[in-house]
């Protein structure tokens, strides 16, 4: 397939997300960033998530739609949108998340002016299911201080960041079974050997917190542990104690159902 320079590729699975759906497409559609495609792939959801994006379609051809004929899980559909992606930039999206409208200019301006910067995040402003203000991030900016922290989530959120990948190893965007977040953390330590990961200063991301579940919750725990010690063993990153123990202390959410 071959990568159009200057394009967004923006990649969402769908999972049971029929309730905030809908602003969030539209909120990438409202972009003043022209350029980007909207991939989002129906990981078979059993509400109406799937007539959603049919109808979305319809209304704006930016907005390509796939559906999985079975639930093959959040990996196994990272994996197919990553195939489908024409861009030369990446993006990871969250249909509980809305992107301001200056996201995607904002972003492609600060990694044009640092072209050694292949993976950018931003500050997010965090609300409840009904939109509400709860609290907002105070990320660190610089390599130096972001990757230490990263396993502990402490100092990036994964769907914020905008990736340049004709700056990566053609095959270092490759997903494994990990719960949220760790599914996107696994493949930022990847990165993070090979180019430079950043935020930038300005909020452009808002993420609506949905009430952790005790199950995932220990299945978030015990990933954390096991990705923290495969971190030492397998990469060339080393995580701050900080970002072991950080999660212990807080309630875990995750993107899909």
């Amino acid at each position: 397939m071959n990568i159009v320079p200057g394009r967004i590729s923006v990649l969402l699975p769908v999972l049971n997300n029929q309730e905030n759906l809908i602003s969030c497409i539209e909120s990438l559609l409202s972009q003043t960033y022209g350029d980007f495609e909207i991939i989002a792939i129906d990981d078979a959801s059993s509400d109406n998530s799937f007539k959603i994006l049919k109808k979305l379609r319809r209304k704006d051809k930016r907005l390509l739609i796939s559906q999985n004929k079975k639930r093959y899980g959040m990996a196994v559909t990272l994996n197919r949108l990553v195939k489908m992606a024409t861009g030369q930039y990446i993006t990871f999206c969250d249909a509980n998340s809305i992107s301001f409208p200056q996201r995607f200019e904002k972003q492609i301006d600060q990694l044009i002016d640092n072209p050694k910067t292949a993976a950018l995040g931003t500050q997010v402003m965090y609300t409840d299911t009904d939109g509400r203000f709860l609290s907002q991030s105070n990320f660190a900016t610089t390599h130096e201080e972001v990757v230490p922290h990263m396993l502990g989530g402490s100092s990036i959120f994964p769907e914020s960041v905008l990736l340049d990948r004709a700056m990566l190893p053609k095959d270092i965007l490759y997903f494994s079974q990990k719960p949220y977040p760790h599914i996107y953390t696994d493949v930022l330590m990847k990165i993070a050997d090979y180019a430079t990961i950043e935020n930038m200063q300005l909020y452009l991301f808002e993420k609506r917190l949905l009430p952790a579940k005790k199950s995932k919750t220990r299945q978030f725990l015990t990933s954390h542990v096991s990705l923290w010690l495969t971190s030492l063993r397998k990469y060339d990153y080393r995580p701050s104690i900080r970002s072991l123990v950080a999660p212990m202390t807080r309630s875990v959410t995750g993107s899909q159902a």
